[in-house]
């Protein structure tokens, strides 16, 4: 599914990915909007959705706080890209520099190496769930904590391939 789709969505969708809506279409931002102000999804966004207006090149740093509900600043000159889990300490992310770089204000579920905020979280209405990420969350075992809670069906257990074009499933 493309960013512009989300208004066409069926409900069987429980999860939805925005890897990147930095410099989306103010359509697609709409979309995003509504999609968050709907719930009864989990929505996981990366990164610092509409920052930047396409058609002007303009920044509006303040964007990503209004459109997700969350406490955002985003840091023109950038940072490091390693993120850790703030529960544990498991690396997250291993990117050397972002820039530039959306971090949250306060504790999360997430942060950057240097101490600030990398992720943060907030239930939307109907039973839904916002994850927002400054940096992608490459782990398996969380992504898949977190289809789980949304209620998606997993076909097999961590850690097995599963192959699935079309019509079949192969584990």
């Amino acid at each position: 599914w493309l960013l512009s789709d989300l208004a066409r969505l069926p409900e069987r969708v429980r999860v939805v990915v925005v890897a990147d809506a930095t410099a989306a279409l103010a359509a697609d931002i709409a979309h995003l909007r509504r999609l968050l102000e709907a719930g009864g999804r989990t929505v996981i966004v990366v990164g610092a959705p509409g920052l930047i207006d396409p058609q002007t090149q303009a920044w509006d740093e303040t964007a990503p706080a209004t459109l997700t509900g969350l406490p955002l600043r985003v840091e023109r000159d950038g940072g490091s890209g390693k993120a850790l889990l703030a529960t544990g300490g498991d690396v997250v992310s291993n990117l050397e520099a972002v820039r530039p770089r959306c971090t949250g204000v306060g504790p999360g579920w997430m942060q950057f190496a240097d101490g600030a905020g990398a992720g943060l979280e907030r239930v939307l209405p109907a039973g839904g769930r916002l994850i927002w990420c400054s940096v992608p969350p490459l782990s398996r075992p969380l992504a898949r904590r977190w289809l789980e809670e949304a209620g998606v069906h997993c076909y097999a257990p961590p850690e097995f391939t599963v192959h699935a074009p079309r019509g079949l499933v192969a584990v």
